[in-house]
């Protein structure tokens, strides 16, 4: 059975009736993300201090091609693209480690998994720590990019990054809250 009727037809499911069909069954809240907060002002405060050591080290190479103004532009673009490219790698590794051992996690992807599996079991699917870590770490690099977003001088795409920033938040909150972490991914 790929989902469960009894609770994904029904308009009005009452807490009481999924802990009676399922009683191992831990919800995801939206108050789980809320430890991302903290993730995302680290971030943000290890792409700060990297700031200083990224200036030294590129300023002498820059110095004679850019005058001050694009100068200081130049190294915090260097310095946002060595963080992002980091954090890239990193989370690339970790959501490797996170998804091999979902069962829906696709074959050409390096699972081991049918795509399908992924609704089995839906509404109630069970989540690894793992998936979990995954999503409050994803969730607190775009907090840390809206509100580093917030911060710095506006562009000519100042909205239209804003937008993308929040409906990209707004999307991992709905998929953690809903358990559609496995399709959300």
């Amino acid at each position: 059975m790929y989902f469960i009727p009894q609770i994904f037809f029904k308009v009005w499911t009452y807490w009481s009736e999924i802990k009676e069909l399922f009683p191992n069954y831990q919800q995801n809240s939206p108050y789980d993300l809320l430890f991302s907060c903290i993730l995302g002002f680290l971030f943000y405060q290890f792409k700060k201090h990297t700031q200083k050591y990224v200036f030294n080290f590129y300023r002498p190479r820059l110095v004679d091609k850019y005058a001050e103004p694009y100068l200081s532009q130049k190294l915090e673009k260097i310095n946002a693209s060595l963080f992002k490219f980091l954090f890239s790698t990193l989370s690339f590794i970790y959501g490797y480690h996170a998804l091999k051992t979902i069962p829906g996690h696709s074959a050409s992807l390096w699972g081991a998994g049918d795509v399908w599996w992924t609704f089995v079991g839906f509404p109630m699917n069970e989540n690894s720590f793992e998936l979990k870590c995954y999503y409050i770490i994803g969730f607190s690099y775009h907090l840390q990019n809206t509100a580093s977003h917030f911060l710095t001088n506006p562009h000519e795409t100042y909205f239209e990054m804003l937008l993308h920033h929040l409906a990209t938040m707004m999307l991992m909150i709905f998929s953690y809250s809903a358990s559609a972490t496995h399709s959300g991914i």
